[in-house]
């Protein structure tokens, strides 16, 4: 799975995770591929017009980009 989304990133014009030399970087990077699934169950959730997953599934996508947003920021700090 990883390497097909590695081809779908290329083919999208997404830099490869390995042109990045931060390790730390390149977790945080992989670790966003699981907005996909966060935000498909939102979507289904719309669609069913079921609020209570709405919630769930919004809570746990605004909970993943702040932890992204933290770890970036930790690790862009390093490099300075």
């Amino acid at each position: 799975m990883a390497a097909t989304c590695e081809r779908s990133a290329g083919s999208k014009g997404i830099t490869p995770l390995a042109n990045f030399a931060i390790r730390e970087f390149q977790l945080i990077s992989t670790g966003m591929w699981r907005l996909r699934p966060a935000c498909n169950q939102l979507t289904t959730a719309l669609a069913a017009n079921n609020v209570a997953l709405m919630r769930e599934a919004h809570e746990a996508i605004v909970q993943l980009v702040k932890d992204w947003i933290s770890k970036l920021t930790t690790t862009m700090n390093k490099q300075l």
